[in-house]
């Protein structure tokens, strides 16, 4: 039985893990720093608040308890679950409670979640979120090839263009965009190389691979219709991930996205 299988857990195996990978990378030889122990780095307080899982039959009050449980791997991710179970919220504000957010709580705890987090720590985990839905074959509902053409047209399909004001390639994708869609890279090529997300930016096939990383985390029904399609990826790539709902009609710019959209062929 798998971690996420168990009665009440609000996390799957794979948010568990990239939450791990971010925060500690996950190196099982990790014990304890200052006040935080274990693969999840976790402190006494926090074990409390999840409600003082143990292991070996031990009583919580017993003076190994703490150590002995988020030194274990499944008992420590007990821990991440109870604490997930107290604490879970919308940190980013955009509609729904997901793996984004506890992970934020993780970093941040359950009494402030929101606003910036550390940027290495994020990028380990966007990374790590991609890196398993392209293993995965993810789907992603209604992003197909004729959705890829319609957004790409929307967005100027500029086979040409370079950049130019911090967008690249016919998508005119920004880096913080890249970043967020897990930093896809051309074959071969390493993420962490200056010109690499500007290489893949510009390239058709590879943008599309940042595209569909984007919409894999920020995916979501933007106009309350019930289902979630090109249409919403148009608003999500117009608004940005984190709160896509305002009516495009309301701007200059949304209203010429919203003609160069009604242009599209499904």
């Amino acid at each position: 039985m798998s971690l996420a299988e168990l009665v009440g857990q609000p996390l799957s195996d794979v948010c568990l893990g990239c939450i791990c990978q971010a925060i500690s990378g996950c190196r099982q030889e990790t014990v304890c720093e200052g006040d935080h122990c274990g693969l999840f780095h976790i402190t006494s307080a926090y074990w409390s608040d999840a409600g003082t899982p143990t292991i070996n039959g031990l009583a919580p009050d017993h003076p190994d308890a703490f150590q002995s449980c988020v030194l274990d791997p499944y008992c420590a991710a007990q821990t991440v679950q109870g604490y997930m179970r107290k604490f879970g919220q919308d940190c980013n504000g955009d509609g729904q409670v997901n793996c984004y957010d506890h992970m934020a709580i993780h970093k941040k705890g359950g009494y402030g979640c929101a606003g910036d987090l550390p940027f290495d720590y994020v990028n380990v985990f966007n990374q790590c979120i991609a890196a398993v839905a392209a293993h995965q074959g993810v789907y992603i509902s209604n992003l197909n090839e004729a959705c890829f053409r319609c957004l790409c047209h929307v967005a100027g399909c500029d086979m040409s263009h370079a950049c130019s004001g911090g967008y690249c390639g016919p998508f005119y994708i920004s880096r913080v965009y890249w970043v967020d869609a897990g930093k896809p890279t051309l074959p071969e090529d390493d993420p962490n190389r200056e010109e690499a997300f500007e290489d893949c930016a510009r390239d058709y096939y590879c943008s599309i691979k940042i595209v569909e990383g984007y919409m894999a985390k920020f995916g979501k029904d933007c106009n309350g219709d019930g289902v979630t399609n090109c249409f919403d990826y148009m608003m999500i790539n117009h608004h940005g991930g984190g709160a896509c709902h305002a009516p495009l009609q309301l701007e200059r710019l949304g209203r010429r996205r919203l003609a160069l959209f009604s242009q599209c062929r499904f």
